[in-house]
């Protein structure tokens, strides 16, 4: 970007700082790692070290790139990883996932003296960003520092495309300072093309969420005779309809318990409350005796990183962020499972998945609660007919298996 533009660009980024972090105490969000996005400071000093720095916004990008890092550390072993994140909760999932594995930081605010300081001390040779990350001040910084920069599995949503269209002439510039592009479809590549990318750095190399998946049969919870259905990642409004869902299929089917997974770990009170007013009993995750689920016991997870453990338990699984807040959140990871797995009409956010999954009959989605309901009941009074749907799920998730190899081979080429 010239002058006036980056002095623009600080001023609107000063000014929504302002607002922002009063507004963070505001709403009770505050947490001490805002104030280390002003300043870097390494665990442990970076000096004369080869270092890669890589960069995953909140919980679900940490996931999606946990395999693609331990696989790295297996071929680059020389090289010291720094991790940063955005939120608390992103970097709550990194201390637990990559604690041996990489340095982990929050990442610097946009403005372009904080990411000349956080260059300056991490001294990375490789900046890589998860799906589609592109701060105009950090991309400037490192290209002039002479750091390539590659985006791994990246996509652009619809809502982004439309936005990065909107400002062209600077989204160009950004992109002009990558080196490499791997994507997860052609949709993605030929999104970027239009932006301005220049085709020769685009590499489709598919979705490393499909590689980054665990096998049935968890075995740390004690599920009993019953039968599970499991409600992840859900947003406000959801929790009523899954509720809802549950109480007429407990008529019916009375050995039916319900786990659900707020999105957001702060919801977890407002859940309960909710769950108590339905005159349903309910329990924290945490608060779980030897881990054991009870029959009329609504269980409410109050933890990062326990959802994934527990769809290889489940017999059913609903998928958030698809009917009150659309979008979706990943469906690939209770579908690689072999679950019968329901989302509402809401998936924009993993179009290419869902086109896949749909094409395949291997996962349903509904328009209403009405249709979830009714295809819920149907499931599990009929469940014996869709014991085949695991296998052929995890054939069709092996079929786009691969991402992560390829992705590798693309970060080690620029090193």
């Amino acid at each position: 970007m010239n002058f006036f533009l980056t002095f623009f660009y600080n001023c609107i980024f000063l000014l929504l700082i302002i607002v922002y972090i009063p507004g963070l105490f505001l709403k009770g969000k505050y947490h001490k790692g805002v104030w280390e996005r002003f300043r870097c400071a390494l665990p442990e000093s970076t000096k004369g070290k080869n270092v890669i720095w890589f960069h995953a916004v909140s919980v679900g990008e940490v996931l999606a790139i946990v395999d693609l890092l331990k696989k790295l550390r297996k071929v680059l072993p020389e090289y010291t990883f720094v991790l940063s994140v955005v939120t608390q909760t992103g970097h709550d999932i990194a201390r637990t996932q990559l604690k041996n594995l990489c340095l982990i930081i929050y990442a610097p605010l946009d403005l372009s003296w904080i990411v000349r300081q956080f260059i300056k001390v991490i001294n990375p040779c490789l900046y890589v960003a998860t799906e589609t990350e592109i701060w105009p001040n950090l991309y400037g910084a490192l290209f002039k520092s002479k750091v390539p920069i590659i985006q791994v599995n990246g996509r652009i949503s619809d809502q982004s495309f439309k936005g990065y269209k909107s400002v062209l002439f600077l989204t160009r510039s950004i992109l002009s300072c990558v080196s490499c592009f791997c994507v997860q479809s052609e949709q993605d590549a030929t999104r970027l093309k239009i932006l301005g990318a220049d085709p020769q750095k685009i590499v489709v190399a598919g979705n490393v969420k499909f590689d980054n998946l665990l096998s049935v049969g968890s075995g740390q919870y004690d599920v009993g005779e019953g039968r599970l259905l499991v409600a992840g990642s859900t947003h406000s409004g959801e929790e009523e309809i899954v509720l809802n869902i549950y109480q007429r299929l407990r008529c019916e089917f009375s050995d039916l318990r319900l786990v659900i997974a707020p999105r957001h770990v702060e919801r977890v009170e407002s859940v309960m409350k909710l769950i108590k007013e339905k005159s349903l009993k309910v329990i924290k995750f945490s608060k779980m005796s030897g881990k054991k689920f009870k029959d009329d016991v609504v269980v409410v997870v109050d933890k990062i990183g326990v959802l994934r453990n527990l769809y290889p338990l489940a017999n059913l699984v609903f998928i958030g962020k698809s009917f009150k807040v659309g979008g979706g959140q990943n469906m690939i990871e209770p579908v690689a499972c072999g679950k019968p797995t329901f989302v509402g009409p809401y998936t924009q956010n993993f179009k290419d998945v869902m086109n896949i999954f749909l094409s395949e009959n291997i996962i349903f989605q509904v328009a209403d609660e009405k249709e979830l309901f009714r295809k819920m009941r149907n499931v599990l009074g009929n469940f014996q007919d869709y014991q085949q749907l695991a296998n052929k799920a995890k054939a069709v998730i092996r079929k786009h298996q691969g991402a992560t190899e390829r992705t590798i081979k693309c970060i080690t080429k620029l090193l």
